[in-house]
């Protein structure tokens, strides 16, 4: 392949400064220039997308380009809420926040109890008014495992 004058440019660019450069250096520099001829070349990236386009591609050079094109998920997600709750949180120490969490788990035990016992209230007062309810006799000649 031809040197191309802008990629060796490009090559150099990520050329850390020193004043002697080093064979490692030199040969990191080739295989970037290498690899920038290649990826610039029309016909490559031609085959490239046909290749994207007929689902050919390896799934790692693929995730490659996404990767490139929007960038890498992010894999540590870090929230910050700056409103007074957090900030007073921030403060405890560990045994006061241990003790905090006690108390919320507390509060949710109390919570379910308090809710099976409205379910238990409601399914009594349920039973109990259709036990109440009138009883309908069946009609004379009707089928009593007919449904209505």
């Amino acid at each position: 392949m031809a040197e191309d004058p802008e990629l060796k440019a490009a090559a150099a660019a990520k050329k850390p400064a020193e004043a002697k450069t080093s064979v490692r250096t030199k040969i990191t520099n080739e295989a970037r220039f290498f690899a920038l001829q290649i990826v610039r070349n029309e016909t490559y990236r031609k085959n490239l997308l046909t290749r994207a386009m007929t689902g050919t591609l390896p799934p790692a050079i693929e995730s490659m380009l996404w990767a490139y094109s929007y960038g890498k998920p992010v894999k540590n997600i870090d929230i910050k809420i700056n409103d007074q709750r957090t900030r007073e949180l921030a403060d405890l120490t560990s045994e006061e926040l241990a003790e905090r969490a006690k108390e919320l788990s507390r509060q949710i035990i109390v919570s379910k109890q308090m809710q099976e016992q409205e379910d238990e209230a409601l399914a009594t007062a349920v039973a109990t008014s259709v036990e109440q309810a009138p009883k309908t006799s069946p009609v004379a000649g009707s089928d009593p495992n007919r449904v209505h």
